[in-house]
């Protein structure tokens, strides 16, 4: 064990004195304000130095959306570029980070794979989700491996009532996507027993493309039993399989179809012995497989069938501590075995890991408080990280937060890149080393008024090791470490309640990726230029509620792909709540989506459909 994992276990033993703080399970609002844990432990919203974006319930049921990356497409500083059309899949990025940099966690279960590095949000559902948090920047010291930033997704806990409750949701469009989707959930509480119980199923027919029809199956279940006041067990499971056809291409003679199956869950419990001490652990595991198959067009010839199984399992261990009123400190160990089984590999290749962690937050006054933090990491394939990392909130009377936070940060590279066999166009590299860099994040938050609310925010990111594609011969690649970049950017967003029913906000981004080795500006991999988002939003009493949201994106793409995308691309929502016309629990609502038909696209090869209608009906129990 080396001397940094030593002074760390040292740190976390000399503030060993005190007793715990809250259930890491907390995620309801204290004192008026929203908790969060992007320091691994429950934390209020206003003394977090790290540049947090959340997104509620309450939020993603106002907003036309369907699966989680395009509800964080709608969050200011990440970007998703999927395949042009609905449930094909898709990559993250947050403040112009490669897409293997996001980190993606379920209910604390990573579900980047080591056959893609990255995670699809695509195969992510929404309606079972609580909240969604986005940790930009200075994940690592919290997380491990996250150079870009953490998408966490909170589910729905049970609810805490005798009497069952829940939903039954239909929805169906027609025109060039055409689709029906069905979802179902029952929640309560029998006796010590808290369950929730989710189901959902989509079908989907796009005659916008060949060979583009879309199966979704997904399920999911949490049930909490309370041993006794200080102990409650909990475990999670969730299930989605997806059937995806990956388009034709007529031009390339080339086409291809995906398949999805992706099982994850935890099993652990949370003991709060005291009033200042808590501690909580959980075993995770979860198995991702997927096919992708290639075949020539016309005729449907096979070139290629390639299957890829992700399994991971692990136990994280987290303690709370509060040392007194004012100072709180986290800390824990992370450990996990993975296991990756290609037909691009010769024979499953493996990867243990584990990592110790400790962050201590002190509010130090009424007017700034401190957070210092540290994580070591080690893995049998990539060897040791250690990410220190510190930050500051000062508060001004005017209802005003500076933040600011430094963090070194990593990323360990897919095993499929040491390891790939059998594939002609790429080679393997064993000497493949972790990506690594110093992140800085600088922003502000105010509220001047009750009615507006502003926030800018600046970060940098100097990273050397980029891991890149590098043409070893004509149509043959090896992945290396090759590029020294520095990624840096501005954000600002701001919200005005005009009246008491209407709202408007408006956000704005600006990245810029330097190859510092060249001097040139780094281009593709989903990371836009400019970004932009302006939304409307109507309440009328409880009645109804109409959001219009317009996002625009520069893609900064190669003028090879011949790129149509520096345009604003509009859809809204309706919700309409018929209970007073009904007397039971029914709304209806409507999604618009590319209300003006504008043709938008990335990529010529994968254009955005147009104009499409979608209908619903819910009703609650």
């Amino acid at each position: 064990m080396t001397q940094r994992i030593w002074l760390l276990l040292l740190a976390i033993a000399l503030f060993n004195g005190g007793q715990l703080l809250w259930s890491q399970e907390s995620n309801v609002e204290e004192l008026g304000e929203i908790v969060i844990t992007a320091r691994r432990t429950p934390q209020p919203y206003s003394e977090t130095p790290d540049n947090v974006s959340i997104m509620t319930a309450e939020d993603i049921a106002r907003l036309p959306v369907h699966d989680l990356s395009e509800a964080i497409h709608l969050i200011n500083g990440v970007d998703v570029q999927g395949r042009g059309s609905f449930g094909q899949p898709a990559s993250a990025t947050i403040q112009g980070s490669d897409p293997a940099h996001t980190r993606i966690m379920v209910d604390g279960v990573l579900l980047n794979t080591q056959g893609t590095a990255f995670a699809n949000p695509a195969l992510i559902p929404l309606e079972n989700v609580e909240r969604i948090e986005v940790i930009k920047g200075t994940g690592s010291a919290a997380w491990g491996s996250s150079l870009g930033g953490v998408i966490n997704v909170i589910t729905k806990k049970p609810k805490d009532q005798s009497k069952p409750t829940g939903s039954l949701t239909v929805t169906g469009a027609g025109g060039e996507i055409g689709f029906w989707k069905e979802s179902f959930e029952v929640s309560g509480q029998a006796g010590k027993l808290g369950y929730l119980l989710w189901e959902s199923r989509q079908d989907a027919n796009n005659h916008f493309r060949d060979n583009s029809d879309f199966l979704e199956n997904s399920s999911s279940a949490k049930l909490t039993y309370d041993l006794n006041e200080t102990t409650n067990l909990f475990t999670t499971f969730h299930y989605t399989r997806q059937l995806i056809g990956g388009y034709e291409f007529p031009t390339l003679a080339y086409g291809e179809d995906y398949m999805y199956n992706s099982r994850y869950g935890t099993v652990g419990f949370n003991l709060a012995p005291s009033d200042t001490f808590d501690i909580n652990a959980a075993y995770k595991t979860s198995d991702q497989a997927n096919n992708l198959t290639r075949f020539a067009v016309p005729g449907k010839t096979v070139i290629a069938d390639i299957d890829t199984k992700d399994v991971f399992t692990g136990v994280d261990i987290n303690s709370n501590l509060r040392l007194s009123d004012k100072q709180t400190l986290a800390f824990g160990v992370d450990t996990g075995k993975d296991r990756l089984d290609s037909d691009q590999t010769n024979g499953p290749e493996r990867e243990k890991r584990y990592g110790v962690y400790a962050n201590h937050n002190w509010i130090v006054s009424e007017s700034w408080s401190l957070t210092l933090g540290a994580r070591y990491d080690d893995t049998t394939a990539y060897g040791e990280q250690f990410s220190p990392m510190g930050g500051v909130v000062y508060h001004l009377p005017i209802k005003t937060n500076i933040r600011a936070s430094f963090s070194r940060a990593f990323n360990a590279p897919q095993l499929i890149f040491k390891y790939v066999a059998g594939n002609p166009f790429v080679i393997p590299n064993e000497d493949l080393k972790a990506e690594r860099g110093w992140v800085y994040e600088l922003s502000m938050d105010t509220k001047p008024t009750e009615t507006l609310w502003i926030k800018i925010g600046a970060y940098r990111a100097d990273v050397k090791d980029l891991v890149q594609l590098v043409t070893i011969a004509p149509f043959t690649w090896q992945a290396d470490n090759v590029a020294l970049t520095r990624r840096q950017g501005l954000e600002a967003e701001v919200k005005y309640e005009a009246t008491k029913k209407l709202t408007a906000s408006a956000g704005w981004t600006l990245n810029r990726v330097q190859d510092r080795t060249t001097g040139t500006l780094m281009i593709g991999n989903g990371v836009p230029r400019t970004t932009a988002r302006i939304g409307l939003n109507y309440q009328h009493e409880k009645l109804l509620t109409v959001n219009l949201i317009g996002h625009y994106h520069f893609w900064n793409e190669p003028s090879t792909n011949r790129p149509k995308d520096r345009r604003f691309i509009w859809d809204a929502r309706a919700n309409y709540d018929l209970k007073d016309l009904t007397g039971q629990d029914l709304s209806t609502f409507v999604n618009l989506l590319n209300i003006f038909d504008r043709e938008n696209y990335y990529n010529q090869l994968l254009p955005n459909p147009g104009l499409r209608i979608e209908l619903g009906l819910k009703y609650g129990f």
